[in-house]
């Protein structure tokens, strides 16, 4: 998606999904204490990334077809952008309960629109703050699947994502299950809504013959087979 493209769909969102109004969205930009880090501050900004949060939410909500009730409690959301410590300085940006953390000096040097990418990273983000997680008992690979799976569904999928088709195992998460999750919801319109509220208070595997009337083994090597590619079969024990 261009620049032009995007900034003409972020405007759709927040047309398409008027400002929520019972959650309390904050942004702390920390970069003023990082040596020429200005790339956020001068292309982004907490105001644009305010109300992305608040579009990227009702996009969720709608996504995961949940209604007021049934939607996750958090009275506030809280975004920060600074520096990551040395130590982290390759991780891009994290959830931890209702703040997100994301790094200021990965968006200065991203080689790309810089706008385009901190969406895309936050529509992922913000998709931990309302997803369910099975209790703690769903793979991780399944819940990053599903924040780029929401992602993928925005347009906002960037053009370094691996290729559909590709990857060794169903959750092996973020692109590879996204685009698995995406072929499985285009069995039936809606999966992953519905595999997403029976995550509520558990996880197994058997929601997807619940709901698909396969085992999501067999829906892996159908979708292998579409792309003539070898198959293996799930990461989990």
């Amino acid at each position: 998606m261009s620049p032009t493209h995007f900034l003409g769909a972020a405007l759709l969102f927040l047309i398409a999904f008027p400002p929520v109004l019972a959650v309390n969205f904050r942004v702390v930009d920390r970069t003023n204490y990082i040596t020429g880090c200005n790339r956020f501050k001068t292309e982004i900004g907490p105001f644009y990334t305010r109300q992305l949060m608040k579009s990227a939410s009702s996009f969720i909500w709608l996504t995961f077809d949940e209604s007021i009730s049934e939607r996750k409690d958090h009275d506030q959301v809280t975004l920060i952008i600074y520096g990551f410590h040395p130590a982290h300085r390759a991780l891009v940006s994290g959830t931890l309960n209702n703040t997100i953390l994301i790094n200021a000096n990965y968006i200065q040097n991203y080689p790309g629109d810089a706008r385009v990418e901190f969406s895309g990273i936050l529509f992922h983000e913000m998709t931990h703050m309302w997803q369910r997680y099975g209790n703690g008992k769903a793979p991780c690979g399944l819940i990053n699947g599903i924040a780029d799976y929401i992602r993928l569904r925005a347009g906002l999928a960037p053009k370094e994502w691996v290729q559909r088709g590709s990857g060794s195992c169903w959750d092996e998460g973020y692109a590879v299950t996204a685009y698995f999750l995406d072929y499985c919801n285009g069995i039936k319109n809606g999966f992953v809504a519905e595999l997403n509220r029976l995550m509520k208070d558990d996880y197994s595997d058997e929601f997807f013959p619940l709901v698909l009337g396969k085992t999501v083994d067999e829906f892996w090597i159908d979708y292998k087979t579409e792309f003539n590619l070898p198959v293996e079969l799930s990461t989990a024990a």
